[in-house]
């Protein structure tokens, strides 16, 4: 095997044949994995103060995603996103633009009730900053909308877009 140094990376080339074989994961199997990782997750007020995980709703295939800040009093009930007061407002607006809300792929920022439906703080975010960012991968939608208050939207997009 012969090594070259091209602008501060190593390429190895090698003889060996090449894997052309990708296990390829479907989207069902790689969202109950990140539903099984964010429900075991440790260390959270946010989770021991809920009744439920509430992880997302809609079709995954949706080339629309729509990304709230956190499940508010009947989210924690029901375990679905937006099916309160705001899920109502959101229907009213999908069906405004001829959208059912059945085409649409919607979770949270946050995956559980922040006590006293307050908004989710800044390290809470951050701590759910991760499982997100991995969300929008699978889903991989063509547009991403962020339903926010005018004033939040900022560090919420960098908490969620500029993880490292």
């Amino acid at each position: 095997m012969q090594k070259y140094n091209f602008i501060k990376s190593t390429f190895n080339f090698s003889n060996a044949p090449i894997k052309r074989f990708v296990k390829i994961e479907k989207k069902e199997d790689l969202l109950k994995k990140l539903k099984d990782e964010i429900s075991n997750i440790e260390n959270c007020s946010l989770k021991n103060n809920s009744n439920n995980l509430v992880f997302a709703d809609g079709d995954h295939d949706s080339s629309i995603m729509l990304i709230g800040e956190g499940p508010g009093q009947k989210e924690d009930e029901q375990g679905k996103p937006f099916v309160g007061d705001a899920g109502l407002l959101l229907n009213k607006m999908l069906a405004a633009i001829n959208i059912k809300r059945n085409k649409v792929y919607v979770t949270n920022i946050v995956n559980y009730r922040p006590p006293e439906n307050r908004k989710p703080n800044e390290v809470e975010i951050n701590t759910y900053a991760p499982f997100i960012k991995k969300h929008i991968s699978i889903i991989n939608p063509l547009s991403l909308i962020h339903i926010s208050e005018p004033t939040r939207p900022l560090y919420i997009s960098y908490a969620v877009f500029c993880l490292k």
